[in-house]
């Protein structure tokens, strides 16, 4: 009787402890609105109403900002260096508008051979992603790097200013989009899902044309980033840095604004009505 006395008095002040620290309360993180004076427990001042008025937020939330206290930078930003995606050529056009950019974040997104899918992530406010956004439709341009020599306008100018096709060689479609020559090979795609994520825009593609027009490797990050030169690297770091900062706030406004699992999030991808 006095182990078990002693093992429930002991659950139940842990269980009071748990609860002011802001830990796992029914599948729930307990977050203060403020820091609550110290020390909590011995406080018998305060009102059961005003010890209660904390939010509540999702545990995989929390989770993921008790991580964070652990971080190091460094460290993180040296494991995704290990990572080497793939360089893309993203083009497409809307109205008699064409644009393109550059892109890494592009992968498979199917496991059906008969149904091929390809899902990218790019940012919000690029002048490519507002006509792939309006159109619907785009196409990924895999190529050398000694092809890369052609298109360093698609990574360094801005597409609301340069017409980044001029000079350059390239053909159409089927669907009327700019499709790049040279290059290893393409995916023309229409988009049939989208989510806005705040700072990146997610989209899901059906590959409805293609054609490979060599077997030679395709151009890295890494790759890339050695042959860009001190003067475009320094353009490039600066550009990644004005993003940040420009799409920071709209993530967090995002990530608040979540709904809760299970709740709707990824839509269907509708043109918008001219």
């Amino acid at each position: 009787m006095c182990g078990t006395g002693f093992a429930s008095h002991s659950a139940m002040r842990l269980g009071r402890l748990f609860a002011v620290r802001g830990l796992i309360t029914h599948g729930y993180m307990r977050w203060p609105h403020t820091r609550p004076p110290e020390p909590y427990l011995d406080n018998s001042s305060r009102t059961r109403s005003s010890r209660s008025r904390v939010k509540r937020i999702p545990l995989f939330i929390q989770q993921t900002k008790l991580r964070v206290h652990s971080m190091s930078m460094e460290d993180t930003q040296s494991l995704l260096r290990n990572l080497d995606p793939t360089v893309w050529i993203v083009t497409s056009k809307a109205d008699a508008r064409r644009g393109g950019l550059i892109a890494t974040w592009v992968n498979e997104s199917s496991l059906d051979a008969q149904a091929p899918r390809m899902m990218l992530g790019l940012a919000p406010h690029h002048f490519t992603t507002e006509l792939i956004r309006q159109s619907g439709r785009l196409i990924l341009h895999q190529i050398t790097a000694g092809q890369m020599e052609h298109y360093w306008s698609f990574c360094l100018d801005k597409g609301r200013e340069v017409d980044k096709f001029h000079g350059l060689s390239m053909h159409e479609d089927s669907f009327g989009l700019p499709r790049l020559d040279p290059c290893i090979g393409y995916l023309s795609c229409q988009v049939f899902a989208q989510v806005d994520a705040g700072d990146r825009v997610y989209l899901w593609c059906d590959v409805l044309e293609s054609e490979q027009y060599s077997d030679a490797a395709p151009l890295t990050q890494s790759r890339l980033i050695q042959m860009a030169g001190e003067d475009r690297l320094k353009h490039l770091r600066k550009d990644r840095e004005l993003d940040a900062e420009r799409l920071r706030l709209p993530f967090r406004r995002w990530r608040e604004a979540l709904p809760p699992p299970g709740g709707p999030s990824i839509v269907a991808y509708r043109p918008p009505q001219s």
